[in-house]
């Protein structure tokens, strides 16, 4: 263990084999199907950040294909000036909390408390459905308001002022 503390493997540094196999007999053997590969993160809020990152990077590389990205964008990305590369959005939940990380708190919709003062991005937030227990009892119900909660967001990310890159949806309750 306090080898592991030392060289912080969850960060990529210095992973041991041990470290490695650890993430491959473990945690990928819980994987869904077709996911080959895992990221770790020290944390939740990393773990947000990182994730949406990833979704911009992923989207963008779609969108360009084998192109280059001009000298010029890269110049005026530095420096936070025009012609930056062009808004994305991650989609979150109604209620939701994801961190108080400057991404996340984009994506964080539940306390006021988590928000004030600090500035944010305009991306969008659709409904999470909020089912009725005993599922067994509620079941053409639930169905009827995840189907509107689906349609919600299908809505959203077809007309939200720039693309949605990611969605991160959790309720917080």
């Amino acid at each position: 263990m306090i080898s592991a503390l030392v060289i912080r493997p969850v960060t990529g540094n210095f992973a041991s084999q041990q470290w490695l196999n650890l993430l491959r007999d473990g945690l990928m053997r819980a994987a869904p199907h077709g996911c080959t590969q895992v990221f770790t993160a020290q944390s939740g809020s990393e773990a947000n950040e990182l994730a949406y990152k990833a979704a911009f990077m992923v989207y963008r590389r779609k969108q360009r294909g084998d192109a280059p990205r001009s000298e010029h964008k890269q110049e005026s990305v530095v420096k936070n000036q025009a012609p930056r590369f062009p808004d994305l959005a991650i989609l979150s939940s109604k209620n939701s909390f994801h961190s108080r990380r400057i991404a996340s708190l984009s994506t964080t919709h539940s306390k006021p408390v988590h928000k004030i003062d600090i500035p944010f991005f305009e991306w969008p937030q659709a409904s999470f459905p909020q089912l009725k227990y005993p599922l067994e009892e509620h079941e053409q119900e639930d169905r009827r308001e995840e189907e509107r909660c689906l349609q919600e967001i299908e809505h959203i990310v077809d007309s939200w002022r720039f693309p949605v890159a990611g969605i991160t949806l959790n309720h917080h309750y």
